[in-house]
């Protein structure tokens, strides 16, 4: 067994059960993380301890976790997940402003279609609660990320990507936004998606429910 792997096992001891995770336990897995020598090995250790801090409302040490960790991926799903929780709190301009720090680091990996996915639901959640700008705001950046994510090289992605503006359009009709809706769907590059995304907005109109759980 690495050096590494024994650290992260007696990190996922000290984190086992979060709610009992104590102050000097919290140290004792940054001193871990911290001196770990692959950075594989660190990045998952920051992940998990992100998790934790979430978990326990520890907001601002759950940020300056995310802050060191290496990878832009892991770094943006870190954001995003206590963004989330900000949202939770009402605390919804630092979730925003989280979620526009997280916006720029996928891009280099091409993840668009992620970044585009979390920003549509927290839109969703932002208009729940009336903060009506906001949400339109984030939809619109949902909406340019997907796209550009249609655009990918990896196949994959692009479909990924189409699947976002399909459900973002259900998503937008369901707002009382049917005519930016259908504008959303009929330029989705994916035949299919297309196909299956006017198909569902017909169905909305016609008072029965579209093909994601909203």
């Amino acid at each position: 067994m690495s050096n590494d792997t024994a650290k992260l096992h007696q990190l996922k001891d000290l984190l086992a059960n979060p709610s009992q995770v104590t102050a000097q336990a919290i140290r004792d897995v940054e001193e871990l993380a911290s001196s770990m020598e692959e950075d594989e090995y660190k990045t998952l250790a920051y992940e998990r301890l992100v998790s934790v801090l979430v978990a326990k409302n520890d907001l601002s040490r759950a940020v300056a976790t995310a802050e060191v960790m290496l990878y832009s991926y892991e770094k943006a799903a870190a954001f995003r997940e206590i963004a989330a929780q900000l949202l939770k709190l009402g605390r919804i301009q630092e979730a925003v402003d989280l979620l526009e720090k997280a916006r720029a680091l996928p891009r280099e990996l091409d993840i668009n279609w992620e970044m585009a996915e979390a920003l549509n639901q927290t839109a969703k959640a932002l208009f729940k609660i009336a903060e009506y700008n906001q949400a339109q705001r984030l939809w619109s950046d949902a909406i340019a990320l997907a796209r550009l994510g249609e655009d990918s090289d990896n196949s994959q992605h692009s479909i990924d990507a189409s699947s976002v503006l399909w459900e973002t359009a259900e998503t937008l009709t369901l707002a009382g936004e049917p005519v930016k809706a259908l504008g959303v769907a009929r330029a989705i590059k994916s035949e299919g998606k297309r196909t299956h995304a006017l198909t569902a907005l017909e169905r909305i109109a016609n008072g029965n429910e579209g093909s994601w759980k909203q």
